[in-house]
């Protein structure tokens, strides 16, 4: 398991660090999901550029979220040519 970490700022205006998880790639079709956490260990939900704890009472705006893993978007649709 790897991880990264970037900068948010709480709806507290508190500065906190967020910790991305990455689970290693199987090697199937399926994508690995990501899994966000603050340093205590409290885990994350992300909406976007926002990431939120279970209850809702702490919301994070990431100062540079990263982009989202190629594995994780939906395939481009076809779209028809005339």
């Amino acid at each position: 398991m790897s991880f990264r970490q970037f900068p948010a700022t709480g709806n507290d205006g508190n500065a906190y660090i967020i910790l991305e998880f990455h689970a290693p790639h199987g090697g199937g079709e399926e994508p690995v999901p990501l899994r966000y956490e603050l340093a205590d260990g409290q885990r994350l939900q992300r909406h976007d550029d926002r990431f939120s704890n279970a209850d809702g009472t702490l919301v994070l705006t990431a100062a540079c979220a990263p982009p989202r893993s190629r594995l994780f978007q939906h395939p481009p649709q076809a779209t028809a040519v005339d």
